[in-house]
C-alpha cells in the first residue's frame, strides 16, 4: 500500500510540474540528455507559447550542460585535495574537452535563456525568472580559459581558439555585460591576442579583428593586435568590391588613426590598385602636407620616386625619412641604391666612382642600424657597390661579400 501511495505521489508531482504548459515546452522538459534536448527544442520552437516558454525551456538546457559540465569541472577541487593528501594514484582524469564543450553548451543556453527572459511577459512586463543563472554559468565560463590551455601550450591551435574563442564571444553578448574580474584583467589581454593569432592562421579572418579588439585594451599588446587586425583585413580579397569595402574601412580607420604607419601603407597600396598611382600621390601629399614628418608616408612617396627613376627626387624624399627617423635603416639603404643606380647611368668612370662611393657610405650606415639585416636586405646591394667601385679581388669587396 505504501509504495501505491509513493508512486500515486510521483505521478501528481509529474502532472503538477507541466500543469498549465504546452506539449512542446511538456516535451523538452522531459529531455535529459543536452543533444536530445536542442534537437527537441529547435524542432519544436515555434510551438512554445511565448518567451516565458522559451526562457523555460532554454533554462532546463542550462540544468542538462552544467550537470555535464560539473561531472568533470568537480574533479578539479577533488584532485587538488587528493594531491595534498599525498594520494596522486586516486587522482581522477578530467576531460577537458567534455567539461569545455559542456561550459559552451551552458553559455549558449543561457545566453538564449536571458534574452527570452528579460521580453514582456503575457501582461507586458518584464519579470525575468531566471536571473540567478548567471552566477550558476559564471565558473563555467572562467573555466573555459583552463580548457583552452593545454592546447595552447601543445599546438592545438583549432581547439584553443575553440574554447578562448567562446570566452571571448561570450563577453560580447548581453548576459555577460555586468562581468568583471580583477584575475581576468592579468590575462585578457595575452588571450585575446593570441585567439586572434589562432584565427589568422587558420584563415578565419572575420573572427580576427573581433578577438583583437579585446587585446588593443592592454597596452602591452596594443599595437601588435592593431597590426594584426589591420593585416586580417586584407585577406580574402577576390573581388573589387571586396577591395573597395576594404579601402573605405581602412580610411574610417586611417581617420581614427592618423599616424599609424601600418594602416597608411596598406591605404597606398589598395589605392593605387583601385584608383591608380596618381590617386595613391595625392593620398601621400595629403598625409604629408598634415604631417610633413610622417616616416612611412616619405619612404612610400620616396620608393614612388625612384620607381620612376626620379634618383634626385627619390634622394631629397628619403633624407627627409632620416630626419623623421634617424634610427631607421630604410631611409639609408634607399638612398644607397638610388646613389647606386646613378653610377650605372653615369657616362664617366670617374663620376660612377663618386657616385658608389656615396652608395658604400648609405649602405655602411643601414648595416650599422642593422647589423643582422633583420629589417632590410642591404647585403648583396652593399657587395655589388664594393665591386663596382673597387673590383672582385679588394679586400674590402671580399669583406662585403662575406655579408652577403
Amino acid at each position: 500500500m505504501k509504495k501505491l501511495f509513493v508512486a500515486a505521489l510521483v505521478m501528481l508531482s509529474t502532472s503538477a510540474a507541466f500543469a498549465g504548459v504546452s506539449p512542446a515546452l511538456k516535451a523538452i522538459l522531459g529531455s535529459k540528455n543536452y543533444a536530445e534536448c536542442l534537437d527537441v527544442l529547435n524542432s519544436a520552437m515555434e510551438d512554445l507559447q511565448g518567451s516565458e516558454e522559451k526562457a523555460t525551456a532554454y533554462n532546463h538546457l542550462v540544468d542538462i550542460a552544467l550537470a555535464d559540465y560539473q561531472a568533470q569541472a568537480s574533479k578539479i577541487g577533488t584532485n587538488q585535495f587528493l594531491i595534498q593528501q599525498g594520494q596522486k594514484d586516486k587522482v581522477e582524469a578530467i576531460d577537458t574537452i567534455a567539461m569545455g564543450d559542456a561550459a559552451i553548451n551552458a553559455i549558449k543556453a543561457a545566453e538564449q535563456c536571458f534574452l527570452y527572459d528579460n521580453e514582456p511577459n503575457s501582461k507586458g512586463k518584464i519579470k525575468p525568472r531566471f536571473a540567478n543563472n548567471f552566477e550558476r554559468v559564471k565558473p563555467a565560463f572562467e573555466n573555459l580559459i583552463l580548457c583552452g590551455n593545454p592546447y595552447a601550450i601543445s599546438g592545438d591551435q583549432v581547439k584553443a581558439l575553440k574554447y578562448w574563442g567562446s570566452y571571448l564571444d561570450a563577453k560580447n553578448e548581453p548576459f555577460f555585460k555586468d562581468y568583471s574580474s580583477e584575475n581576468e584583467k592579468q590575462f585578457l589581454g595575452q588571450v585575446a591576442f593570441y585567439t586572434a593569432a589562432f584565427a589568422y592562421q587558420q584563415k578565419k579572418f572575420d573572427l580576427v579583428g573581433k578577438y583583437a579588439e579585446f587585446a588593443m585594451q592592454d597596452q602591452e599588446y596594443k599595437k601588435k593586435a592593431f597590426d594584426l587586425k589591420i593585416a586580417a583585413m586584407s585577406e580574402g580579397l577576390t573581388s573589387k568590391e571586396d577591395s573597395i569595402k576594404y579601402k573605405n574601412n581602412l580610411i574610417q580607420v586611417f581617420e581614427e588613426n592618423p599616424t599609424n604607419q601600418v594602416v597608411l601603407e596598406n591605404l597606398y597600396n589598395v589605392t593605387k590598385k583601385l584608383d591608380g598611382l596618381a590617386a595613391a600621390k595625392t593620398l601621400l601629399d595629403q598625409t604629408l602636407a598634415k604631417d610633413p614628418k610622417n616616416f612611412v608616408a616619405l619612404i612610400l612617396k620616396g620608393n614612388s620616386q625612384f620607381d620612376e627613376r626620379a634618383w634626385q627626387d627619390a634622394i631629397a624624399t628619403f633624407k627627409k625619412a632620416q630626419e623623421a627617423d634617424p634610427e631607421s635603416p630604410f631611409p639609408y639603404f634607399y638612398i644607397g641604391a638610388c646613389f647606386q643606380n646613378r653610377a650605372s647611368d653615369a657616362p664617366a668612370k670617374t663620376t660612377a666612382n663618386v657616385l658608389l662611393e656615396e652608395a658604400i657610405k648609405n649602405y655602411e650606415k643601414a648595416k650599422e642600424l642593422d647589423p643582422d639585416q633583420q629589417k632590410v636586405s642591404w647585403g648583396r646591394f652593399r657587395y655589388n657597390s664594393y665591386y663596382a667601385r673597387y673590383g672582385e679581388n679588394d679586400p674590402k669587396t671580399q669583406a662585403a661579400k662575406a655579408d652577403m
